[in-house]
């Protein structure tokens, strides 16, 4: 599929209020890899698939994100919060219906969660998700992130994963260890 046809495809897999808001992901994806220097395309086409699988019915999220899990350590924290299935479920939904490569397609699985070790595309899919300008109305600090993200995209990234764990402990949920994961291992770097 065409870059075009891709984004048909997934206009027609979420209502227009996710829509715009992977088109905002989209844009600020691509903007952040050219800056940053890695492939825009690819950045582009990772930010507009990265919600793919959000509004799908759940009896079919739940048998993608099985299929996800495949040959990896099953996540337990994923499989009980509905609101990160589409992460994961997204991924085998990109790769098979897409056919994007294992960088793009684990760019989707992330996207939510975050993790150690993400290469720059998982990172730009991950803020952007967080702070594209349709997200202003919803989080008032995003549009300070996106201005920050431009010139140091760690820094950013921390701030909102600290905006997210004040947001998710307000709420009383579980913390993923993979924000934590992430949020830490970037402060450590920068600490040397």
């Amino acid at each position: 599929m065409d870059f075009e046809q891709i984004k048909k495809h997934i206009s027609d897999l979420m209502d227009e209020e996710r829509f715009i808001h992977s088109l905002g992901v989209m844009e600020l994806s691509e903007k952040l890899a050219i800056i940053y220097g890695i492939d825009s395309e690819k950045a582009k086409t990772a930010g507009l698939i990265h919600d793919a699988a959000k509004q799908m019915p759940e009896e079919k999220m739940l048998s993608l994100l099985e299929k996800a899990y495949e040959g990896r350590e099953k996540d337990k924290i994923v499989f009980k919060n509905k609101g990160l299935w589409h992460g994961p479920a997204g991924f085998v939904y990109v790769k098979e219906t897409f056919g994007v490569d294992e960088e793009t397609a684990n760019a989707v699985f992330y996207h939510t969660i975050g993790k150690e070790k993400m290469t720059l595309l998982e990172k730009i899919v991950f803020l952007a998700d967080c702070i594209e300008v349709n997200r202003d109305n919803e989080f008032d600090w995003a549009k300070d992130l996106r201005k920050l993200a431009e010139t140091d995209l760690d820094s950013a990234i921390v701030s909102a994963v600290d905006q997210s764990l004040k947001s998710i402990i307000k709420r009383n949920l579980i913390i993923h260890p993979g924000s934590v994961n992430l949020r830490n291992e970037i402060l450590e770097t920068k600490a040397l």
